[in-house]
């Protein structure tokens, strides 16, 4: 290019949305449930997710997101099912311990594009003993 040609440069930028699903399973009960989330980003900004569940899954997406580590905290899945006992609570292979508020939470990665969390509880049945008799027999010494 000589002395007062034109030169045109194109820069093209590509927004990629980040996202985060939270998938929620509830294990061997098919039963619909509402169970409350909050995601807390590196920055400490929460965001409150509540996910219905339909036949033990639901699921909650959020767009929009940074690229970086964010915790992912359900909240208090203990009383959620009415007749049973909260028996575990699992993301992938990891079983999750309580907190002191009852919050079972993992960190998550949000790299480009979509991304995936899903919380497992597993719940074990209340066994309510059944009403019995007693019959009292009072024997005298004669």
């Amino acid at each position: 290019m000589g002395e007062g040609d034109n030169n045109n440069v194109t820069f093209v930028n590509e927004y990629v949305d980040n996202s985060l699903t939270i998938t929620k399973t509830v294990a061997g009960i098919d039963q619909d449930g509402t169970f409350a989330f909050v995601v807390t980003d590196e920055e400490g900004k929460e965001q409150n997710v509540t996910i219905t569940t339909e036949k033990g899954t639901g699921s909650y997406t959020i767009s929009g997101l940074k690229l970086g580590t964010y915790t992912v905290s359900e909240m208090d899945p203990a009383t959620k099912i009415a007749g049973y006992n909260l028996a575990s609570v699992k993301v992938g292979e990891e079983e999750l311990t309580a907190s002191e508020d009852k919050s079972y939470s993992t960190e998550v990665k949000v790299n480009e594009g979509d991304n995936n969390v899903e919380f497992v509880n597993e719940y074990s049945y209340i066994v309510i003993p059944k009403a019995g008799s007693l019959e009292i027999t009072k024997v005298d010494a004669d």
